[in-house]
């Protein structure tokens, strides 16, 4: 009877490290999730670009105690200081470069999950002390993406052309999922990153033989010119 009783407790053992290991990183609908949230405007001013405001759009939403992004838009006006900006996101002239702009997104996302939490933080000064945690995650759909940009050129009394750029997948499955962990040093008496942001990366196979989803600038006006897709490729840039 023992050993029948350890067999079982084995097998069902066997059975939870199973769906542990089979989990999706892909799937981020958890048991108390809420919805995706307009997260707004941030500006964001990339060291290697100085001088250059570049706004980044994001969504957001809290599943089971994580709080993900959504990458929207990546936008700037093409500015004297922005001009190598678009030449690092457009380098080919007619489409753009999906790993420097994964790049500029993982970047951006370390600032964005900083801000978040802060202010997180003065809501809640007690919460997440260090060594508690807290875990930030972004989460590109598709294993393979295309990108697009759109430029809209200057109206009555504006100057400079304000670009766009957005992101389509390429497949239904897989995904780019970069994390920052974070934490509030009472010391420093600001926010800890723990290591630096890791990135996971799931695809179904080779990009070169898909096509984007659908238009990301679906709707967008005649004002507007819009770039072709680029041909699709990897949803992320792994730096670990």
């Amino acid at each position: 009877m023992k050993k029948f009783l350890l067999l079982t407790v084995m097998i069902a053992l066997f059975a939870i490290i199973g769906q542990v290991k089979a989990q999706d990183p892909c799937d981020i609908t958890g048991t108390n999730c809420d919805y995706w949230h307009t997260g707004g405007n941030t500006t964001y001013n990339d060291p290697n670009f100085p001088g250059c405001d570049i706004e980044i759009e994001w969504d957001y939403m809290v599943c089971d105690g994580i709080t993900y992004f959504s990458l929207s838009t990546i936008s700037f006006f093409w500015t004297p200081e922005c001009e190598a900006v678009y030449y690092f996101l457009v380098p080919f002239g007619n489409y753009a470069d999906g790993r420097n702009l994964a790049i500029m997104w993982r970047s951006a996302f370390e600032q964005i999950s900083r801000d978040y939490f802060t202010a997180y933080h003065f809501q809640h000064p007690n919460d997440y002390i260090c060594p508690n945690t807290y875990t930030c995650k972004t989460i590109t759909p598709g294993g393979c993406n295309s990108w697009r940009w759109a430029m809209k050129l200057p109206g009555p009394g504006e100057q400079y052309s304000w670009i766009h750029l957005k992101y389509t997948p390429c497949e239904e499955n897989g995904c780019c999922v970069t994390e920052a962990i974070w934490c509030w040093n009472r010391n420093t008496n600001s926010p800890e990153l723990i290591g630096k942001p890791t990135t996971q990366y799931v695809t179904e196979g080779d990009c070169r033989n898909k096509s984007p989803l659908y238009n990301p600038f679906e709707g967008y006006g005649p004002e507007w010119l819009i770039g072709p897709p680029s041909p699709c490729g990897f949803s992320c840039y792994i730096d670990n």
